[in-house]
């Protein structure tokens, strides 16, 4: 059985991570089209393991609380992948 909670603990500590790395790597100006690509493709995937996380975690009857806590974590991540998207259009300029 997924421990679903230690999941979720998990992905907080990414997202908190990411926060900070992703805005210094974007604004990098050594960053290549396809690295930020790359990350752009990472954090969308990330973004819809979060939603998919999310559903498990509504289907399996957790608390609010809980499954909010996911989905604020998948609109973090969309919200990276979004930046990162942002990016890959400057570059390709």
């Amino acid at each position: 059985m997924t421990d679903w909670m230690a999941t979720l603990r998990e992905q907080r500590a990414l997202a908190e991570k990411m926060s900070t790395d992703i805005p210094r790597t974007l604004a990098d100006p050594d960053l290549t089209f396809d690295l930020a690509m790359r990350l752009y493709r990472a954090l969308d995937s990330q973004a819809d393991f979060m939603k998919l996380l999310a559903q498990k975690l509504e289907q399996s009857g957790f608390d609010y609380d809980i499954v909010s806590a996911a989905e604020r974590l998948e609109e973090r991540f969309a919200d990276l992948a979004a930046d990162a998207a942002e990016k890959t259009r400057e570059l390709r300029r």
